[in-house]
């Protein structure tokens, strides 16, 4: 089957041919351009160069085989999958559709990173599909150190040839563990029906071709440690006003010893207190500058670094590194010979790339990041920078709502191009220059 995706400014879409039936308007195509079924991707039958199409929205949604390309299915994930497809078993019941017509393919099957939720594609071509191969493969994805995991998904592939079976099984598992949650006192994950629902998407204009969005450039986030210094710095200048207030009150008004033994013990606390809230101030400030705004972070990058041996512990030096006459430690950077090859910020204020240990997926949500651009432009899930089969570096768009550019152009949607050095990158609002 050809598929195709689409972009315009606000929204991506999946797009493939448009059945013979559903053309002739087919029960199963109303019933889902006349509703919002949950856990399927909307769906709309549009005109595109002269011929229907079946647009699928598939903004900021990650495609299940480059979300876990490179890892294992974790039993989260498991349990997650047996409740979104028994949960819309239901639904699909509900509307009497049949549910042989799902794409149960790693290529048609979205995972909403907002939501936490698997996606579906419903394609009412009036053909029945067995979800067996399905099944199968995702068992030979069981962790090796995550036996439930391993466990549920060898369960499920047992009974993939069996479809009726299959859907029985999940439907047993996930009463099993409402069970679970009930007897432990904690609420069972429910199917609710959410705000994300109630919005229409909006569907590319019949015929045109693929709008070009600009990034946005919306402004950065606030830094957490500037904050807290500026509240640090109100508090001390409340304290000391307060002890201004305290001293001048006996002078201003008349007052008996005791009185005025309370208001030099008041001034005289809110000094104390203000000098150490002014210390603690300058500290923060200090180590804000040297941090500096653009500090990168690499989840459990500095400590992998060392137990590699690529980086050096704090306090040591390389080995055959002279000791340095200064009084502070030379920082060793950890070449070794090897070019410092990556990402540098075109005006230097993002954190640099490094592209030495591939697979690397740059975004926004450490969850799922290897490297954490915390940029409101930048997707959870943006970019993918990897090698191909020759060994060249490559990059590969997932699915990010602001773009990946690369040499002043748009990536499609989940496309991937070779980076050569010299080139100009563009993440979201980010540019970068490769060499």
């Amino acid at each position: 089957m050809s598929m195709d995706r689409y972009r315009d400014s606000d929204h991506t879409y999946l797009i493939l041919p448009a059945p013979e039936d559903t053309r002739a308007g087919s029960y199963p195509y109303r019933m889902l351009a006349a509703n919002r079924i949950r856990g399927l991707l909307p769906c709309a039958l549009r005109t595109v160069d002269g011929e229907d199409r079946l647009c699928y929205d598939i903004t900021a949604r990650q495609r299940f085989s480059l979300f876990f390309e490179g890892r294992a299915l974790q039993y989260a994930y498991v349990r997650r999958l047996v409740r979104d497809l028994c949960g819309l078993r239901r639904e699909l019941a509900d509307y009497l559709l049949d549910v042989d017509r799902l794409l149960l393919t790693e290529e048609y099957i979205y995972y909403d990173l907002f939501e936490e939720r698997f996606l579906f594609l419903y394609y009412p071509d009036g053909e029945e599909r067995d979800p067996a191969a399905f099944f199968e493969a995702l068992s030979e994805r069981a962790p090796d150190d995550d036996r439930e995991a391993a466990g549920l998904l060898l369960r499920l592939g047992a009974c993939a040839g069996q479809p009726d079976l299959l859907f029985r099984r999940m439907e047993e598992l996930e009463h099993e563990r409402e069970e679970d949650a009930r007897a432990e006192g904690e609420p069972a994950e429910l199917w609710e029906e959410d705000a994300a629902w109630e919005s229409d998407p909006v569907w590319p204009e019949e015929g045109g071709k693929e709008t070009v969005m600009p990034a946005a450039g919306a402004g950065r986030e606030g830094d957490g440690q500037r904050e807290d210094s500026k509240g640090l710095l109100t508090v001390a200048a409340l304290l000391l006003l307060l002890c201004v207030g305290a001293a001048a009150w006996p002078v201003l008004l008349p007052a008996d010893a005791q009185v005025l033994f309370r208001c030099r013990c008041v001034a005289v606390m809110s000094f104390v207190s203000a000098l150490v809230t002014a210390a603690v101030w300058r500290i923060f400030s200090a180590k804000g500058r040297r941090e500096g705004p653009g500090s990168s972070r690499f989840p459990g990058e500095a400590a992998r670094a060392e137990q590699e041996g690529d980086v050096p512990a704090r306090g040591k030096t390389a080995p055959g590194t002279p000791a340095s006459p200064e009084r502070f430690d030379t920082v060793y950077l950890g070449f070794r010979g090897k070019e410092a090859f990556g990402l540098y910020s075109a005006d230097g204020s993002s954190p640099h790339i490094d592209l030495h240990r591939l697979p690397l997926t740059v975004g926004r949500m450490a969850e799922h990041a290897d490297m954490v651009l915390e940029d409101p432009s930048v997707s959870r899930m943006h970019v993918r920078f990897s090698r191909d089969e020759s060994g060249r570096l490559c990059m590969q768009d997932l699915n990010s709502t602001n773009g990946t550019w690369l040499n002043g152009r748009l990536l499609e949607p989940e496309e991937r191009v070779p980076v050569d050095k010299g080139d100009a990158v563009r993440i979201g609002a980010l540019e970068y220059h490769c060499r």
